[in-house]
């Protein structure tokens, strides 16, 4: 999925608390994202000059794209953001979301406390001076809203409010909606406006949806869609012959979204999973329904597998109906096969429904039963969506798009994420995606870490390497950041870091995939298992399969306020002072794990388990960083 470059709708404040050290809350934090204004997030659709005059009728779903809303349709636009993936439960898949900043992520008014003009959507020109006078009590503009959605519910005193240009130009508020609990609901709610005072009736009429709400950030979360506007209506009338996706597929692969060729191969019968996806039938009457679901190589089309073919909806799905259809399991044995001596393939998984939708009917006539339709609306294109399956040198239970940022705001506090190899492999370095997020922790120091253990107790630590905070200007892009020794790896360990500033430093976090339970956190008083946080981290294991890098960087001289004796050793090597972490490894560069004894003095390392030989070690003492050789003789 694509987004427009814009700060991310909503700031949630999700808190899982324990006792800190000095009797403070520790906190896992969701906040609001910034993105760069690209034009390439730009919708797609035909392009129209601002000053075009379009004819009755109106209609968008935003179902068949993401980030502004199309030109076809909008003449200023760019404030709001088109999303699939804020809505809760919404007709279509795809809504219009306005918040508190503009398309640059900029706040409306930074200096402003009061409640003031935020987002607005803004019609093109529609000519209505062609509608029969006869006709006009028939004029309806019909849409679905909804506040907070996955967002942040608007205070009593904001709102939504929809306005009707006259003749003389003057914008004239024909509804409004107040935000606060009374008007909070889990779905969406249609509403009909008419238009009726013969001001509005000229060949530039215009109609905008204006939130009022906070202007200094990203608050306040108003979702439009299914936006209709036509004559020959009226309330009682508010369906449609419309069977539309309204959530995306999730990944068949027991959740995973990307995993290297080589795991995969070892672990492929662990993997075959279902999928599911949600629809929702806007027809009054029950309508058969059925969907096809395959396995495509994405850059070619090359089948792969048919998950589902041709597949009946069973019972038929009823009037008004939402329903979650589950898929049958993914043919893992397939992709196995197609895999083979492949080093990085992108899969899709296609989704269709077949429902008999067809065009907008304009005209059925009544002696011939011959129907013309509005070919310019297509009910038909929210009967497709994808989602992509990588299979490179990484894993991710992420789907590669961020709705918020998750962390902590805790000198030297540690966020983990839970992650598996599905086979023995080599960790060689973690991908993380930090979204722009104010105040910008740019160049911010992290220990990037990976972890066997969470014990509170002594920790047992894979690998650890001094990185800084990086952006990248790019949409939903990540940093690589490499171990200087590879480590080996099977099974469950853990990756993140450990910050030193007070200021919160976020990673991306998908809403849509709920790994929650796979994030920890530990602010001073232990770690912390997550509870109340839904979504995935944006962190991601990358592995080799060649042989483990040499080391490289060796210092002949440790940290002079550090001794470490003796060298050789017969497998027991000791600190004068206790290192933040230590790493080894061989000649080869294969890493071991290793643990520092705790509340010893002097602390020590047991290598009697290793053979003898010649060995690196590495460690981390006051910030600092030193590697030197080390003799084994046991």
């Amino acid at each position: 999925m694509t987004k427009k470059g814009r700060w991310l709708q909503g700031i949630l404040f999700l808190a899982a608390f324990v006792a800190g050290s000095h009797g403070a809350i520790a906190q896992l934090i969701q906040k609001p994202i910034a993105f760069p204004t690209n034009s390439k997030y730009a919708a797609s659709g035909r392009t129209l000059d601002a000053n075009d005059t379009i004819q009755l009728p109106f209609w968008d779903d935003f179902s068949s794209y993401t980030g502004q809303p199309s030109s076809e349709w909008w003449a200023s636009s760019n404030d709001v953001w088109v999303n699939a993936t804020l809505g809760l439960h919404p007709p279509t898949l795809g809504v219009a979301t306005f918040d508190g900043l503009n398309s640059n992520g900029i706040p409306h008014n930074p200096t402003s406390n009061v409640v003031g003009p935020a987002d607005s959507l803004t019609s093109k020109a529609i000519d209505l001076s062609v509608i029969p006078a006869n006709l006009r009590s028939t004029v309806y503009l019909s849409f679905f809203w909804q506040i907070k959605g996955l967002g942040e519910i608007p205070n009593t005193e904001d709102s939504l409010r929809l306005q009707f240009l006259s003749r003389d130009s003057v914008w004239v508020t024909k509804w409004v909606l107040k935000g606060g609990e009374e008007n909070l609901k889990d779905d969406f709610t249609q509403q009909f406006v008419p238009i009726l005072q013969p001001e509005f009736y000229h060949e530039g009429f215009r109609f905008r949806f204006q939130s009022f709400n906070k202007q200094t950030g990203p608050f306040d979360h108003w979702h439009l869609d299914y936006i209709y506007l036509n004559q020959n209506r009226s309330p009682s009338n508010n369906t449609y012959f419309d069977r539309a996706l309204s959530a995306a597929p999730l990944s068949p692969l027991k959740g995973i979204y990307a995993l290297p060729p080589s795991q995969f191969q070892s672990a492929a019968d662990m993997l075959s999973g279902t999928s599911s996806f949600e629809f929702f039938n806007l027809d009054a009457l029950l309508q058969p329904v059925e969907y096809n679901i395959q396995i495509v190589e994405a850059s070619t089309g090359q089948l792969i597998s048919s998950v589902d073919k041709n597949q009946v909806v069973d019972p038929i799905p009823q009037g008004l109906e939402r329903r979650t259809i589950t898929s049958s399991p993914v043919d893992t044995e397939a992709i196995k096969a197609f895999l083979q001596d492949k080093d990085s393939v992108v899969l899709n998984m296609d989704l269709f429904l077949k429902t008999g939708d067809k065009y907008l009917i304009s005209r059925v006539d009544p002696l011939t039963a011959d129907t013309t339709y509005f070919e310019n609306i297509n009910y038909r294109n929210n009967d497709t969506t994808s989602i992509s399956l990588s299979f490179s040198d990484y894993t991710a239970w992420d789907d590669g798009t961020a709705e918020y940022a998750a962390g902590i705001n805790q000198s030297r506090g540690q966020l983990a994420y839970k992650v598996a190899a599905l086979s023995q492999d080599t960790l060689t370095a973690i991908d993380i995606h930090f979204p722009r997020i104010a105040p910008f922790a740019d160049g911010q120091p992290l220990d990037i870490i990976a972890w066997k253990t969470l014990t509170n107790i002594n920790p047992t630590l894979l690998a650890l390497q001094r990185v800084s905070v990086e952006f990248r200007e790019e949409l939903d892009q990540f940093v690589r950041y490499k171990f200087e020794i590879p480590v080996a790896v099977s099974d469950t360990f853990y990756i993140g870091y450990r910050q030193y500033t007070d200021n919160f430093v976020g990673i991306g976090l998908d809403k849509n995939n709920n790994t929650g339970d796979r994030i920890y956190f530990n602010v001073g008083n232990g770690w912390v298992q997550n509870e109340r946080t839904d979504g995935s981290l944006m962190i991601r294991p990358v592995f080799e399969n060649v042989p483990f890098r040499s080391v490289t960087g060796l210092d002949e001289n440790p940290i002079e306020e550090l001794t470490i004796y003796p060298n050789p050793s017969e497998g027991i090597v000791y600190f004068s002072e206790k290192p933040e972490a230590v790493f080894i490894a061989d000649v080869s560069g294969k890493a071991f794990p290793v643990q520092l004894t705790e509340n010893q003095r002097p602390w020590s390392i047991d290598l009697t388990h290793l053979p003898k030989g010649l060995y690196f070690v590495q460690y981390i003492f006051q910030n600092r960083k030193s590697t030197f050789k080390l003799i084994l003789t046991n």
